[in-house]
């Protein structure tokens, strides 16, 4: 595994410290357990009598505790729990694989019943599965007439739990780590779709610029236009792809270039020891895709292309917006002119403001409810 940045933003110090932990757990026995009438219940997991087993929670990151029900459905099926899904495709391809590798059967010594049912819970109920990663688990073993969405608390005659391939500290993002279990996941899944391995010959840049879902990456399309004048990339809307078709394209891939987040998170489905050149959008890190460029031990580099200043939520500034532009950095790396699109950087702080004022309208709206309530009440 290989680093290079390119960047005089002082922030990438702090990235570059990160790059130089080891995220890799040798030695490492995992355990499926079989609990008798268990229970699991919507957004937290799997009980054991009035036992909360804390490695069925998306993350991890929950204490043991004690729960008491006085009402749940009973069903007489014995059941994998796949875990806690997060309704993001970053989350659903990192989170939401963890315990899959007990239903690979060269690493798996527990014979799964044929007809079992595959239960998880969902961060939140309103939200379905997206249809890329229904497809992703069908290659576990688990389709439509055999996935089942526990919204309530269900009771089940035998529920089979495997161990985490791969853990974090909530209080600590930087201390994420994975196992030999969490990387056979991926070699499985990309073996099942390409049995053959090609050497890889494509330079691909995977685009935000045509997902209208969330903020905007304000200037991504003159990034892509100088990757394609300099590296003459192709240009892909991976959200427009089925996810064979995606992994098929990254097992041929040799350069993947893409923004920072859950896009690049993809590059899980390259072949190891890759390139992959990572646009920095912000000054934060994800901790995330440090894991994943371990993983598959490829080649990164780290771009930084933005002038993002501003979050509507400082705690999570990776919901943005964003500013991107061809600066001195990726003049530097691409051996071209910087270029800094003013209307551009102009829209992106009118979007700033009209959410800005939205967002405080909003807080005086409830505010202003809180109060009358108060008075009624």
């Amino acid at each position: 595994m290989i680093y290079n940045f390119f960047s005089d933003d002082e922030s990438i110090d702090a990235l570059v410290n990160s790059t130089k932990i080891d995220r890799y757990v040798p030695d490492t026995e995992l355990e499926i357990r079989q609990i008798i009438n268990g229970v699991v219940i919507p957004q937290v997991g799997v009980f054991e009598g009035r036992k909360f087993l804390p490695n069925s929670y998306w993350g991890g990151d929950i204490n043991e505790g004690e729960i008491v029900l006085q009402k749940f459905d009973y069903d007489d099926s014995e059941v994998y729990y796949l875990g806690t899904f997060h309704p993001c495709w970053g989350h659903e391809i990192t989170d939401g694989v963890r315990l899959l590798w007990g239903l690979i059967r060269e690493i798996n010594h527990i014979k799964i019943p044929n007809d079992i049912k595959f239960v998880y819970t969902l961060r939140d109920n309103n939200k379905q599965l997206n249809q890329n990663f229904k497809e992703l688990l069908s290659y576990f073993g688990a389709t439509d007439n055999t996935l089942l969405c526990v919204d309530k608390p269900t009771q089940f005659k035998k529920i089979y739990l495997a161990d985490e391939s791969y853990w974090y500290n909530s209080q600590s993002d930087a201390k994420r780590k994975y196992s030999n279990y969490f990387t056979c996941i991926f070699d499985y899944l990309t073996k099942q779709i390409v049995p053959e391995n090609n050497k890889p010959n494509k330079v691909v840049y995977f685009s935000r610029t045509a997902w209208k879902k969330g903020n905007p990456d304000f200037g991504e399309k003159f990034i892509e236009d100088a990757f394609v004048n300099s590296m003459h990339c192709e240009i892909v809307h991976p959200e427009r792809l089925s996810f064979v078709e995606m992994v098929r394209l990254l097992q041929n891939t040799q350069t993947l270039i893409t923004t920072e987040g859950s896009i690049s998170h993809n590059a899980l489905f390259m072949q190891n020891g890759t390139d992959l050149i990572i646009i920095r959008k912000a000054g934060f890190i994800s901790y995330y895709q440090l894991m994943i460029n371990q993983v598959k031990n490829l080649n990164v580099t780290y771009i930084d292309a933005h002038f993002t200043h501003y979050f509507y939520d400082k705690t999570a500034p990776y919901y943005g917006p964003f500013f991107l532009y061809v600066n001195k950095s990726l003049a530097l790396y691409l051996g071209i002119r910087s270029h800094f699109p003013v209307l551009t950087y102009c829209r992106y702080r009118s979007h700033i403001i009209f959410k800005s004022f939205r967002y405080f309208l909003i807080c005086k709206a409830i505010k202003l409810r809180n109060i009358v309530r108060n008075v009624l009440s």
